[in-house]
């Protein structure tokens, strides 16, 4: 398992330590999956170590939380870049690399169903996910 992190290689590594104790390969790779060259080498080293991409889990994501009202645009362009491309970069990796029955799991928040104040930076993109999950969906079942 490739144990992807973008700051903390302390939790990263301890999850690797824990794999490896139950018996199962890992490796930390650090990406920040929103930058296009970096989610290209959270794949390579996946497939340098494993041989293979089988199984994706798309979870990454960042929740901000202030009112729109602020206008901090550096913080929703930095939502826009993890939450948004960082989910399209994902997938379009999985699609290159991924084996024929591999598998993509993808999780999110339920801040599409929710309307809190402080949760405008992140509500836009969530149709957005929503649709990369869906073609991702066929482009494996096709």
């Amino acid at each position: 398992m490739a144990v992807n992190y973008a700051s903390n290689a302390k939790e990263a590594d301890a999850a690797v330590a824990e794999i490896q104790s139950a018996g199962g390969q890992a490796v930390a790779v650090r990406a920040d999956v929103g930058n296009a060259a970096e989610a290209e080498h959270l794949f390579e080293e996946t497939v340098k170590a494993f041989g293979t991409v089988d199984v994706v889990v798309n979870n990454s994501g960042i929740i901000p939380l202030s009112p729109i009202g602020k206008g901090d645009t550096a913080v929703f362009d930095k939502v826009i870049q993890t939450n948004l491309r960082g989910t399209f970069l994902r997938m379009a990796q999985a699609a290159q690399r991924m084996a024929g029955s591999g598998r993509i799991i993808a999780f999110s928040s339920s801040v599409l169903a929710r309307s809190f104040p402080t949760y405008g930076r992140i509500s836009p993109r969530k149709p957005e996910w929503r649709a990369f999950c869906f073609a991702a969906h066929h482009r494996f079942i096709a």
